[in-house]
């Protein structure tokens, strides 16, 4: 049964495998000055690592898995 310490993992390598891809500069920018105006223009964008949709994909199967196996606790009316 999958519990929420696993997904807690995978979300934390994740989180790791995003900081590495941002730390590399994936956006190309480009300025252009029309004016008194400045445009930027998002030119190129890196790849995302190919493991990521995997990882979020089984992140969120194991969330809702744990979800719908964790028991519900239903409240007692007052008496």
């Amino acid at each position: 049964m999958p519990t929420l310490a696993h997904v807690d993992q995978l979300i934390a390598h994740i989180s790791r495998i995003v900081n590495d891809y941002t730390d590399q500069g994936p956006l190309t920018l480009a300025e252009t000055v029309q004016g008194d105006r400045m445009h930027l223009k998002v030119t190129a964008v890196a790849q995302i690592p190919e493991v990521l949709p995997r990882l979020v994909a089984d992140a969120l199967t194991q969330l809702r898995a744990a979800l719908e196996h964790h028991p519900v606790r239903r409240s007692r009316a007052p008496s």
